[in-house]
Formats: C-alpha cells, sequence, structure tokens
C-alpha cells in the first residue's frame, strides 16, 4: 500500500489484530500532515480482533478519531464473550456501514 498522492482521496482501511501496524503507520503520517495544516479526506478503519478484552491498539485508535486523523472506526470481534461471532466482513455488510463506505468505493 502507498499512501495516496492526493492527500483529499477517501480512505478505507481494512485490518485484524495485529495487523493494525501497517496502517497506524499510515495514520501516524495522516496525523502529521494534519498537525502541518494540510487538508485530509474522510478516512475509515473497520476493524476485528478476538475480543474487546484484548484492547489492541483502543486507545490509539480513539485517538486518531478524536483529533480527525479518522473520521470513525467501526470494531468487530470473533469470540466476544455472550456475543455472535463478527469478522470484518460481516461488519462490511451492515447496512449502516454499507451506506457510509459504499459511496467511497463506487
Amino acid at each position: 500500500f502507498h499512501y495516496p498522492l492526493d492527500p483529499i482521496a477517501p480512505l478505507i482501511f481494512i485490518c485484524t489484530g495485529t495487523g493494525f501496524a501497517p496502517i497506524r503507520g499510515l495514520l501516524q503520517k495522516r496525523s502529521y500532515f494534519r498537525s502541518r495544516g494540510e487538508k485530509m479526506g474522510t478516512a475509515y478503519l473497520v476493524f476485528g480482533s478476538r475480543s474487546k478484552q484484548e484492547g489492541l491498539f483502543e486507545d490509539e485508535i480513539q485517538q486518531f478519531i478524536n483529533e480527525g486523523t479518522l473520521t470513525d472506526a467501526y470494531k468487530c470481534y470473533s469470540r466476544e464473550p455472550g456475543m455472535k461471532k463478527q469478522y470484518t466482513t460481516d461488519i462490511m455488510k451492515n447496512e449502516e456501514i454499507e451506506q457510509v463506505l459504499a459511496p467511497l468505493v463506487s
């Protein structure tokens, strides 16, 4: 993956667990550009892990949302006690999420 030449281009990042590491680097780059006053397009993260209890990157993801580096993050968990298994492909089919992301890829 290469960072888009046009910083206004909308982005959708999809990853699971520790696969967030390369995405994290790209978000740090976006954060740096934002701190210099550059305009950024929308950016969404679809993130999956086994459970909320793992807490993988939760604080960093929230910080990226709070500062505007990410527009929003959609999370799912495959082994959350008391909940149906959900994977990133499942939440991409969620009607609410699909309405947000579909225009970006069409």
